[in-house]
């Protein structure tokens, strides 16, 4: 998890750079980012995930300026708030980030970067604007990851619901993977056809293993 801090404080510190933060407030902001996710129920929802979306984020080279900047915050507090017997976990790690652009006095970011991080709730695969369809995509790309690493993933997301007994979780697991194979596009920018295919593959994999589990 320490190359994993590394590289993710020298990216935040490129950033609170461009944003003008202030170095206390952003040192806060960091430690309690950190601190989330790197909880002892983090098993996906953690650094290394962050590190992936970031590395997608880094592909796009259409995305520059303030939206660049829009996407990178949003991703950096999407999941700040993960608490999976919750039901508002995207609402209320949007607050948090609300709260640190209003403290760092970049109020012009705030409603982008919110409807960025309410988005994750749902993810629904529709193009609106290049820091939605940026955070969508980044978001999700551990599903056009390659077989080890989506199953890596879908052992993690298991071990995140341990609370949740094995038929429920199969029910449910199954209810979602389903969901995205009935979507026509499950991602949005259209450099991401590759990991299109990958994810259908990877999806429809863990639901015939569902379905034979138990």
């Amino acid at each position: 998890m320490a190359g994993h801090r590394e590289v993710l404080t020298r990216r935040w510190d490129a950033l609170v750079a461009r944003l003008g933060v202030d170095d206390r407030l952003a040192g806060r902001a960091l430690a309690q980012l950190l601190t989330a996710h790197e909880g002892a129920d983090r098993h996906y929802h953690d650094l290394r995930h962050l590190e992936e979306c970031f590395e997608l984020v880094d592909s796009m080279p259409d995305l520059v300026g303030a939206d660049r900047d829009c996407v990178e915050v949003a991703l950096w507090f999407h999941d700040v708030v993960y608490d999976t017997r919750a039901t508002d976990n995207e609402r209320r790690s949007a607050e948090v980030a609300a709260g640190f652009l209003g403290d760092a006095g970049r109020v012009d970011l705030v409603a982008r970067v919110v409807e960025a991080i309410e988005m994750t709730a749902g993810h629904a695969p529709v193009s609106r604007s290049p820091v939605l369809d940026a955070v969508h995509d980044a978001d999700l790309a551990i599903l056009g990851a390659a077989p080890h690493r989506y199953d890596e993933y879908a052992h993690a997301i298991r071990t995140e619901y341990a609370h949740v007994g094995d038929e429920d979780f199969r029910d449910g697991r199954a209810r979602v993977l389903r969901s995205f194979l009935a979507m026509k596009q499950i991602y949005i920018r259209s450099d991401m056809a590759l990991h299109e295919v990958e994810a259908r593959r990877n999806l429809e994999r863990e639901v015939r293993a569902l379905a034979t589990a138990g």
